[in-house]
């Protein structure tokens, strides 16, 4: 049989051109082939697959994919649009703006609805002072102790006299009762003040407060002599004893050198010193023996007074030194 080999070629040829040559026109189809024995099958295939092969587009000639520029200012600082919030913070409720209403209320309330503010009793005796109503004032103050009662009733009436400006008016009488008044407050409080020693120092003789003969500066002293202190204190306490007053004190004399070494104790005797009045200044004088196998060389005395009814205490020292019989001492 014979074969016509024109169609099949033309047929092959045309079907590996690129689209883009082809003209953008309908196409047409192809003439119908005559049935040719043994070339029927081929042709058929490639007669169907002709217009499959037209209809794609070469790569070359796709549009391209344009992407926005966004301007370098807009990357730099915040963005103007804010992000959306996410599920979570949608999900959370917005707080509502609260009221002014009630606290300009309660600002502006009339002063009438709020509870009145009782007074301390101190200060209700105060103003029954300024009324001139002593008695009265004497029974605000019974919530305090004795000693408080005793301290506020001496200061309350000069307070009230100082409010009305009549110090400047009082006379003598009104100025000493009132210099009485700040003694029985200074007594009040001088027993729980500190023990204080004012002054101290050796002496050669002690006739009274204030009445002594100071030994100079630099005197030394001879193993076995005899030596004195005269000492002032402050704040003791003189408690009432019948008729008369009594001051009780316990006191000792240490003697160390600089190395903490003490060479000799002594512990005076209990003494209590009365008067038939009360002492708001006190001195005592003690006297002790310097030891006499105490070697030359310098010393530090330690003065220690106990006040007894109220157990405060206080320590003082003096520094001197000891010297041979020559003259000579360890320097």
């Amino acid at each position: 049989m014979r074969c016509n080999w024109l169609p099949i070629v033309t047929g092959l040829c045309i079907s590996w051109l690129p689209a883009c040559a082809l003209p953008l026109s309908p196409v047409s189809r192809l003439p119908e082939l005559p049935d040719v024995p043994g070339a029927s099958n081929s042709q058929a295939r490639t007669s169907d697959r002709a217009p499959v092969e037209l209809s794609r587009k070469s790569p070359a000639v796709e549009d391209p994919i344009i992407e926005p520029v966004r301007p370098a200012l807009a990357q730099a600082g915040p963005d103007l649009i804010p992000e959306p919030r996410g599920v979570t913070d949608a999900l959370k409720p917005i707080p509502a703006a609260q009221p002014t209403v009630q606290s300009t209320v309660a600002e502006t309330a009339p002063e009438a609805k709020r509870q009145p503010v009782e007074e301390v009793p101190v200060l209700q005796a105060l103003r029954c002072y300024l009324d001139n109503r002593p008695a009265e004032a004497i029974a605000s103050l019974g919530s305090y102790d004795k000693s408080s009662q005793d301290l506020l009733l001496y200061l309350l009436p000069l307070t009230a006299r100082l409010c009305e400006g009549k110090l400047e008016r009082c006379d003598s009488r009104e100025a000493a009762a009132l210099v009485k008044q700040f003694d029985r407050v200074a007594a009040t409080l001088r027993p729980r003040a500190t023990l204080n020693i004012k002054k101290m120092c050796f002496c050669s003789v002690v006739e009274g407060y204030g009445k002594y003969a100071l030994l100079p500066d630099g005197k030394t002293f001879l193993p076995g002599e005899n030596a004195r202190i005269y000492v002032e204190l402050e704040n003791l306490t003189d408690q009432p004893q019948g008729n008369a007053y009594s001051i009780h004190l316990l006191s000792s004399i240490d003697i160390k050198d600089f190395k903490e070494r003490c060479w000799m104790r002594h512990i005076f005797e209990d003494e209590r010193d009365l008067s038939r009045s009360e002492r708001h200044d006190f001195s005592r004088w003690y006297r002790f023996q310097v030891p006499e196998d105490l070697s030359p060389g310098f010393y530090t005395l330690y003065l220690t007074i106990i006040d007894e009814p109220t157990g405060r205490k206080v320590v003082q020292t003096l520094d001197f030194r000891v010297m041979t019989t020559s003259g000579k001492g360890q320097s």
